[in-house]
């Protein structure tokens, strides 16, 4: 299935299997094709060659067709899509012309979309924290102003009462130094 998929190019690929088959290259069963013999890797210069630089593109491909066929049959949850660098790497090879299947493609797409919506929310998040803070930022300023000028008021009463108070003992000095000039 992940070798004759949909169209033109699937039609092709089934041509090349049956090619393949008929040549005793492949072994091909009902839902698989394999290799007939290993020697044809160890024979074969230019397909160990291809095999060999294909070698990560090749593990990609089957990580995400095995994570596309599990999403598909746990029910599609978002919590088995791929995020961050496993869909940057299935998506370039995507991204390749390679071919996918209808599953594949239904699973990097929802992938993309769920990627898309988290990082929105991430974003909303973060801007909503940045305006808490810098409302709290707006508020500590606040305070410390506030906090300043009651500190000035208080020094600004403090002398108000004192001299105040040297007043009000002077007067009582006046009063009293007419009657008894020792105390007053």
């Amino acid at each position: 299935a992940e070798l004759v998929s949909e169209g033109e190019a699937g039609a092709e690929a089934a041509t090349v299997l049956e090619q393949l088959t008929g040549s005793r290259l492949l072994v091909v069963s009902d839902d698989s094709a394999e290799i007939a013999h290993e020697a044809l890797i160890r024979e074969w210069p230019r397909l160990r060659g291809w095999l060999a630089e294909d070698r990560e593109e090749l593990r990609t491909v089957r990580q995400l067709a095995t994570a596309a066929r599990s999403w598909e049959e746990a029910g599609c949850h978002e919590d088995d899509l791929y995020r961050g660098p496993r869909l940057v790497a299935a998506a370039e090879l995507a991204g390749e012309e390679r071919q996918l299947s209808r599953v594949e493609r239904e699973f990097l797409d929802a992938s993309r979309e769920t990627q898309d919506r988290e990082l929105s929310s991430a974003r909303r998040r973060t801007r909503r924290l940045r305006a808490l803070l810098a409302v709290v930022a707006a508020a500590l300023v606040v305070a410390l102003v506030a906090g300043s000028f009651a500190l000035i008021q208080r020094g600004s009463a403090r002398r108000t009462a004192t001299v105040a108070q040297a007043g009000r003992l002077a007067a009582q000095s006046r009063e009293v130094a007419a009657q008894y000039p020792d105390l007053g």
